[in-house]
């Protein structure tokens, strides 16, 4: 679900992968993309998976159990994405590009 969700935000050169040891599934992006793209890439799977069903269960009053753990274990699963967009928030300029490397983050800014 992860994946999928990431998907629809950015549809550039993009990898999917699942890193077993540590239960990790992660997107990778080989090209630069602006800032306000990464961050888009970055929290699309949390609006899709945490917001939407808890707009759903309390605006429906569903009873769906299934639907209750994913809206909470999703903030659990993406805080390193909640994390990594509040550094490219606070340090990277708003028209930069931007390009990821595993641990590191490298910008130009454009304007």
């Amino acid at each position: 679900l992860y994946s999928v969700s990431s998907c629809f935000s950015c549809l550039s050169s993009r990898e999917h992968h699942i890193w077993p040891k540590k239960f990790v599934f992660y997107s990778y992006h080989d090209k630069p993309m602006k800032r306000n793209r990464l961050l888009l890439a970055m929290l699309s799977p949390m609006f899709i998976l945490t917001i939407i069903p808890v707009l759903l269960i309390s605006i429906f009053k569903l009873n769906y159990v299934y639907l209750a753990i994913i809206a909470l274990l999703n903030p659990i699963a993406g805080a390193g994405d909640i994390f990594y967009s509040i550094l490219v928030l606070k340090q990277v300029p708003k028209n930069s590009l931007v390009r990821t490397d595993t641990s590191r983050v490298f910008w130009k800014n454009e304007g």
